[in-house]
């Protein structure tokens, strides 16, 4: 009744076009799908042994997540590093890195990754990394938001956002595309 009546006065001006479309974009949201999370435990995980650890080189493991989509972790001296593969898309390849200049040589990974799901299909991942000093003790934390496609790269400041888990979700949620 309410956006008749809005309509109806406005429609007098000549505005009805520009009203009805914001009208509609704040009453009707842009997706209809359904948005869902799933949580992959890294502690829990079964890691698959790669061949350049058993033959001296630096390790790798790759850790199976949702079909088709794994993590891989290698290492380089004393680092770790992960990155996201598919193995339906060989050129997949979503870094897991944090952007922040603080992270250059003493993080650590979480060990719980969230997936988001729009109309039980993945499009992002939320997971947190832990900045830390010389001595271990944990000076920052950042959620690392990132969208399967690559296009998504962000990092919230949990420590300077509130409801950071929240924020993660709203900004993985806002880049989702359903073809």
């Amino acid at each position: 009744m309410l956006i008749f009546s809005l309509s109806t006065t406005i429609h007098k001006k000549g505005l009805i076009v520009k009203l009805s479309i914001l009208i509609l974009s704040v009453i009707i949201p842009l997706s209809s799908a359904e948005f869902y999370s799933e949580y992959f435990d890294f502690s829990d995980a079964v890691w698959i042994e790669n061949q350049a650890e058993m033959s001296g080189g630096d390790g790798m493991k790759e850790y199976p997540m949702v079909h088709p989509y794994y993590v891989r972790e290698f290492y380089s001296g004393p680092r770790s590093f992960r990155t996201l593969h598919s193995r339906s898309d060989e050129t997949l390849r979503v870094g897991l890195a944090p952007n922040c200049s603080e992270y250059v040589f003493n993080y650590y990974f979480g060990e719980l990754i969230e997936w988001r799901f729009a109309d039980e299909r993945p499009f992002a991942i939320i997971y947190r990394i832990q900045s830390v000093d010389e001595e271990g003790i944990i000076i920052n934390e950042h959620l690392i938001v990132r969208s399967l496609d690559g296009k998504l790269n962000e990092d919230i400041n949990v420590r300077e956002t509130k409801n950071a888990n929240e924020a993660a979700r709203k900004i993985a949620d806002s880049h989702c595309i359903i073809d």
